[in-house]
């Protein structure tokens, strides 16, 4: 059963995404293992968020 439309997963990934621009800012001034993780976190929103909406 899909409850969501495309119109919401497109506007919680933009939301997503500022989120990330705001984080990443902020990770820049600190580790790069911080930074490592806002990508593992991108790609996995970018990957596995449409796979798990798509199964729902």
């Amino acid at each position: 059963m899909k409850i969501l439309p495309n119109l919401n997963t497109k506007d919680i990934r933009e939301n997503i995404r500022i989120i990330d621009a705001i984080h990443f800012k902020k990770f820049m001034k600190s580790s790069p293992l911080a930074i490592i993780l806002v990508i593992c976190f991108t790609l996995f929103t970018n990957i596995a968020f449409p796979i798990i909406i798509k199964f729902i």
